[in-house]
């Protein structure tokens, strides 16, 4: 389970670089599964990121391993890269970031802090030697450059220090500097910068589709009605740990107004996102190829064990269990259509 665990977070990495890999014409010697077929494979070797990114070191400028990132909205097809792509904020970007981390058991890792008048910096680290590789750490300071420019950080800078010790400007105007190539950067830390940050829009997930038990009041119509517009905020980040003071601010409502309206609905603040996020996790289940772990993963949390014991307790099986009945369920309905 543990190695499926942390293929889970390396597979999403060798997607985006197998297509990075087609959109610059850059071959590699490789008889691998295709990025799709990647993507989707639990058990894709580990080994395989590591060979990537050597032989791109190997073979190219190190300016080929920071342009990785710019293939990123092209695999959106991989919900961990959809759900990065979908980020409100630089913070949001970074604590999915963090997340994703410790979801997939990474040893390498990276060290964000926000600063003020919109600075983010960035440390590599090793939780166990050895520490990140060069090669490494130029694939991450590309990848979050792509991520910060696409959820809109305008103007977007990157500094780090050269070997003597001196701040090189290595990313503006949208792209990388080709100093890169010629001075002997190790990119342990760096330095992200921008002007303003407007997010893109982002289409609204449909809280009507859930099913919520009844209300113990008989007159809860207006209490029900603030229950779907909360579950509509909620579901505009499931993975974001959402307290009651946010989602009674986005309501335009007190704290206790909104905690008041909840209890005539019989379900608490908890249970309603526990509630919101297994209904997001069982669409994503219905997907005969969707791993557990991503699943789990994109709906907010905090590990596979945790996910599996939530949701057994919601449906009386675990993740596993609900996609092989949904999908023998699928498969007679099939057989049964071609019967008639």
């Amino acid at each position: 389970m543990e190695g499926a665990i942390k293929t889970f977070a390396r597979s999403s990495i060798v997607s985006l670089i197998q297509t990075a890999l087609q959109q610059q014409e850059l071959a590699l010697e490789s008889d691998r599964p295709s990025n799709h077929r990647l993507q989707r494979d639990a058990h894709a070797e580990l080994s395989l990121k590591a060979d990537l990114i050597a032989q791109l070191w190997q073979k190219c400028e190190p300016i080929a391993l920071l342009n990785i990132g710019q293939s990123v909205p092209q695999v959106q097809y991989d919900p961990i890269w959809r759900l990065a792509l979908q980020s409100s904020t630089p913070k949001r970007l970074m604590e999915g970031w963090s997340r994703f981390e410790k979801y997939g058991h990474s040893n390498n890792r990276v060290q964000m802090k926000l600063g003020l008048d919109n600075v983010m910096n960035c440390k590599r680290y090793a939780l166990s030697p050895p520490e990140p590789s060069r090669m490494e750490n130029h694939l991450i300071c590309g990848i979050l450059a792509a991520l910060l420019v696409y959820i809109g950080c305008e103007n977007l800078i990157c500094v780090t220090s050269d070997p003597d010790g001196a701040r090189r400007t290595i990313y503006k105007d949208l792209k990388f500097n080709p100093i890169v190539n010629e001075a002997n950067f190790d990119l342990k830390e760096w330095t992200f910068s921008w002007s303003d940050q407007h997010p893109r829009t982002q289409i609204p997930s449909n809280p009507q589709k859930l099913t919520l038990p009844p209300s113990p009041e008989p007159n809860s119509g207006a209490a029900r009605r603030i229950l779907h517009r909360a579950s509509a905020v909620i579901l505009s980040d499931i993975t974001k740990p959402w307290r009651v003071s946010e989602i009674a601010t986005e309501l335009n409502l007190s704290q206790r107004s909104l905690q008041r309206r909840l209890t005539e609905t019989g379900i608490t603040f908890s249970a309603l996102i526990r509630l919101l996020r297994i209904a997001e996790a069982s669409e994503l289940l219905k997907e005969a190829d969707m791993s557990i772990n991503t699943a789990g993963f994109c709906t907010g949390f905090s590990d596979n064990s945790h996910f599996s014991r939530d949701f057994r307790a919601s449906t009386g099986m675990t993740p596993t269990e609900y996609r092989t009945a949904y999908l023998a369920t699928e498969a007679e309905s099939c057989d049964q259509m071609t019967r008639i």
